[in-house]
């Protein structure tokens, strides 16, 4: 998405082929920068450099939006393993239904304990 704005901010036009080429590069060079804060923003300049896009300054736009963007790619890759952990372990029957709902909603399973 990065590569995108700062293509239509500076007027840069992407052929279909190029934004492919852009989407492949970036979704290997990627691999587990989400999990180290500031890593995505290098990777962003690494592959924009490589490519030749565009001139490596204009990058410098989102240098005060890089720290926000950060975390919330933080927070979509802790979201996507748990999600992703849950769905493996219910596939596995691995998934302790009663441990989940004691976890989510522990006054509930007491109640009905209880009764």
């Amino acid at each position: 998405m990065a590569v995108i704005f700062l293509c239509q901010v500076f007027h840069v036009d992407l052929t279909l082929g190029q934004q492919i080429t852009v989407l492949g590069v970036l979704m290997v060079t990627s691999k587990g920068a989400a999990g180290v804060t500031g890593s995505g923003f290098i990777v962003l300049v690494s592959t924009l450099t490589a490519l030749k896009i565009m001139p490596i300054e204009h990058i410098s736009i989102l240098i005060g939006v890089d720290r926000f963007m950060s975390e919330a790619r933080a927070i979509t890759n802790v979201i996507g393993n748990g999600v992703a952990t849950i769905v493996i372990a219910k596939s596995e029957n691995q998934f302790d239904q009663e441990k989940y709902l004691k976890a989510i909603q522990p006054a509930v399973i007491e109640r009905n304990e209880e009764s």
